[in-house]
């Protein structure tokens, strides 16, 4: 257990650092300015990163489940279930507001015409950390421990 938990946290960190990579690499742009056609160097690490959290969530479930079969106290629980509900939707309204905020800046996303990136493909050079960043790894988390009680009661194995 205690080399999972090792691995979790390290993935944990990866997932952050890969998340500063991809805001890093985004383009910002700045009202006034030309648009960049420099390609998209953040996508690498949108791709590295959704490959980290996906391993992530599949260890944090592990790590979930058993810390359920060895705490079975309802109330605890319970109590766990509702601060990583609040959690999720604290992440879920910050991935939302960066969103409109993006949209709001670039005048509209890839189907508007007055849209600065009007047919550049969802992923592009000012986007990418739509699509990979805190809030996403936070999300992750928070659904890893729903996957990891729901595995147990269940009565999967892995």
């Amino acid at each position: 257990m205690r080399k999972r938990a090792l691995l979790s946290f390290v993935l944990l960190l990866t997932s952050i650092i890969l998340a500063l990579l991809v805001d890093l690499f985004t383009l910002k742009y700045r009202s006034g300015h030309s648009v960049s056609g420099n390609g998209n160097p953040g996508v690498l690490f949108v791709i590295f990163g959704f490959v980290c959290l996906i391993t992530l969530i599949i260890t944090t479930s592990q790590l979930t489940k058993t810390y359920y079969q060895n705490h079975p106290d309802q109330r605890s629980n319970k109590i766990l279930s509702c601060i990583f509900i609040v959690l999720f939707a604290l992440m879920a309204a910050g991935e939302i507001l960066k969103i409109n905020v993006l949209r709001e800046t670039l005048n509209g996303f890839t189907n508007h015409e007055t849209s600065i990136v009007y047919r550049f493909g969802w992923i592009n050079q000012y986007t990418n950390h739509l699509f990979y960043n805190i809030y996403v790894i936070g999300m992750g988390i928070t659904i890893s421990f729903f996957l990891g009680r729901l595995l147990l009661s269940r009565g999967y194995r892995f």
